[in-house]
């Protein structure tokens, strides 16, 4: 084969690769909206999240939307929501996206089906962010972060995650920060040092932080539930009261003991890097 056919054969290979790589790029157009599963044996009733379009519905099993909450404070949107046993609904408020870039809440409300705000926590220390849960003993567990120059953690300034508990009046009882707890959670040397240099080129624990903060990302907290008296679990580390905490960026659930404040449960995914 000469070199034009042969060039004229890379031609067409690539060619064939880009069509492909639009098409794999553009599956999202072609995906179905609503409810595109329903077989039997689906649980009745109803499923409550927060949407991209700052709304928080509830959807009934065949996918019609049975309720719609806007946020009550004007140029704010709804972002993490969930449902309270006392058919309330629990929600993060945040600034409009066309107000503000920044990520997670400025508070989180207590809101009756009819829109009427009956609880509310703010916090100008810490950034509210992805989860919240209402405790057995009424008060409220919160996701959150701090900026914290942590020269033993990064050289950058960091945005560590946090947990704080607040009681009905708004008073933390208590509270629990990343930075405190670190060598509890073993990461390997390679990650300790992507950490420190904030990520340098090459293989990345996780993802760049958001612009609009100030404090560099470096594990990023997706959730945080208190272990239930209802687990019945034998081994003291899983004692009801205690916190399941998961980082994405390091891909790891924790288990953070509440007397001790250590972390004293851990496991990890295989790759310890962001997907």
């Amino acid at each position: 084969m000469d070199v034009s056919a042969l060039l004229r054969r890379l031609a067409f290979c690539t060619a064939l690769l880009l069509v492909a790589k639009i098409a794999t790029f553009g599956h999202a157009t072609i995906v179905p909206l609503g409810l595109t599963i329903s077989k039997p044996g689906v649980q009745p009733g109803y499923v409550i999240f927060g949407a991209p379009d700052g709304h928080a519905y509830a959807i009934d099993v065949k996918g019609n939307v049975a309720k719609k909450w806007s946020s009550p404070e004007p140029n704010s949107e709804l972002e993490y929501a969930r449902p309270l046993a006392n058919g309330n609904l629990l929600a993060q408020v945040r600034l409009a996206k066309s107000q503000s870039g920044a990520a997670g809440a400025d508070s989180v409300i207590e809101v009756t089906q009819d829109g009427h705000v009956v609880w509310k926590y703010s916090d100008s220390a810490r950034l509210l962010h992805h989860d919240m849960e209402r405790m057995s003993n009424g008060n409220t567990l919160l996701v959150c972060s701090k900026d914290l120059d942590a020269p033993q953690i990064s050289g950058k300034l960091v945005a560590d995650d946090c947990l704080i508990e607040v009681d009905p009046s708004g008073k933390i009882v208590w509270e629990w920060q990343t930075a405190d707890h670190i060598d509890d959670l073993e990461l390997p040397h390679e990650v300790r040092v992507q950490i420190m240099n904030g990520y340098p080129s090459g293989p990345r624990t996780g993802l760049p932080a958001p612009t609009a903060r100030k404090g560099f990302d470096y594990l990023h907290m997706n959730a945080a539930s208190p272990i239930p008296e209802s687990a019945s679990h034998t081994d003291p580390r899983f004692k009801p009261g205690n916190v399941i905490v998961s980082y994405r960026y390091i891909n790891t659930l924790a288990v953070v003991d509440r007397d001790t404040k250590k972390i004293v449960w851990k496991t990890r995914g295989p790759d310890h890097r962001a997907a």
